[in-house]
């Protein structure tokens, strides 16, 4: 993977030195790093690493060290931050390109550039119809709930745009087709389809597999129909609106009889930025259900997957449980001279109920987290900024898992600076 990685590079950089005589190629990219001080308290130490993303902690927990809270001095480069990229165009700019390598996008290793893990981010065609329409086709950015607030520091210790902490993460780069067009100055439109086979861990989780002659069957996904995302941006000058609507329904085949073989995931997301002189104002806030199911939405397993109430080898159980959340953030920046400072704050909370479970099968959750901080972008040179940043996030003080009430989860501090360059 290494050599892959820098014979892409490589590639990359040759085709826009090889090719002037070739309308519109830009070679580009980015370098980031941060340097953190990272604190989590007592009861953040003894959860485990991040709720949902290895399962449900085990509780009651044992009992606590007099001592266990945990600091560090992180010094990394953010392998996802990290990026070269192509964009081409033709004479007539009718047929547009774009693609991208990052670092990949595991948060686990506590070295955030250690490994081979290289991905394409991007990987997209534009096909321009007129001044109104176009269509893009290949890996590209999904359009639902993409706003996002300026807290970009501590990707190896699982933090980054709020996610999970108020954003549902919509900017996680999905495989599809989208449609966009123009009305006029004030509305668009953007229609896409995307693969909605994301991966099938979900029916481990939430269906029961038939059994046959003593054998258990494996659960597959049988998607037809593709995932919709609608987007409406609308443009009043000053004020900005994004609306935007997601929509599939996970099917699965060789489940157990009488057991649901269907899960309806959707979500409704209102992104706004209001300007004022020096002052800006950008929030979004989203609802909807089951949107972790084979991490939906980027949100990196935050938010639990539904949950079939008889979860087991031959259960014939035809109740589904949803995972709900609501989701929303602030983010306040007032513009001094090449700085601006933006005050953040957000909150996630999921919500699943039980139907009658067996004994110790429970799977209700009522979890809600907050975020808090200042971001401070200044632009020192061209391309190149600095950003000081201080979060808080608190992962709930008093949740609910597994018939467990006042769980705490503990807190995460994390105050440093971030050096971005832009190419």
């Amino acid at each position: 993977m290494k050599k892959f990685f820098i014979v892409a590079i490589v590639a990359l950089v040759c085709l826009g030195l090889t090719m002037p005589a070739v309308a519109k190629v830009k070679v580009g990219g980015r370098i980031t790093q941060d340097v953190i001080y990272y604190s989590a308290n007592d009861s953040r130490t003894r959860s485990l690493a991040q709720f949902g993303g290895a399962g449900v902690p085990a509780f009651p927990v044992a009992a606590p060290n007099p001592d266990s809270s945990f600091s560090s001095v992180d010094i990394r480069l953010p392998r996802p931050l990290n990026r070269v990229n192509v964009t081409y165009s033709n004479d007539d700019n009718t047929i547009r390109g774009f693609i991208e390598i990052r670092g990949g996008s595991n948060p686990g290793a506590l070295d955030a550039m250690a490994g081979d893990n290289v991905q394409w981010n991007y990987a997209w065609i534009d096909w321009v119809l007129g001044p109104n329409d176009f269509f893009r086709f290949g890996r590209q950015t999904q359009n639902f709930a993409i706003r996002a607030p300026a807290t970009f520091m501590g990707f190896n210790r699982g933090h980054i745009v709020g996610n999970n902490f108020g954003n549902v993460h919509g900017g996680t780069a999905r495989n599809g087709v989208r449609w966009y067009h123009t009305f006029n100055d004030t509305v668009k439109l953007q229609v896409m389809l995307l693969d909605p086979d994301t991966d099938g861990a979900e029916a481990i989780k939430a269906f029961s597999p038939q059994v046959i002659g003593g054998a258990t069957a494996n659960v597959l996904e049988e998607n037809v129909l593709p995932r919709l995302d609608v987007t409406v941006p609308l443009n009043f000058g000053s004020v900005r609106l994004w609306p935007s609507f997601t929509y599939l329904q996970q099917k699965y085949d060789q489940t157990a009889p009488g057991t649901e073989d269907t899960v309806d995931i959707w979500g409704v997301a209102l992104g706004g930025r209001v300007t004022a002189g020096p002052l800006t104002f950008d929030a979004e806030i989203t609802i909807g259900e089951n949107l972790g199911v084979g991490n939906y939405v980027g949100a990196a397993g935050a938010v639990p997957v539904a949950w079939n109430a008889g979860a087991g080898a031959g259960a014939g159980v035809d109740s589904i449980n949803d995972a709900k959340v609501t989701a929303w953030w602030l983010d306040v920046g007032w513009k001094i001279g090449p700085a601006t400072i933006h005050g953040i704050v957000g909150s996630f909370t999921i919500k699943r109920e039980d139907d009658p479970m067996p004994a110790g099968a429970s799977s209700n959750i009522d979890l809600t987290r907050w975020m808090y901080g200042i971001n401070v972008p200044i632009a020192v040179a061209k391309g190149f900024t600095i950003r000081p940043e201080i979060m808080a996030y608190d992962m709930d003080s008093g949740a609910t898992v597994a018939n467990v009430t006042e769980v705490d989860f503990g807190k995460e501090f994390l105050i440093g600076v971030q050096f971005v360059l832009v190419f």
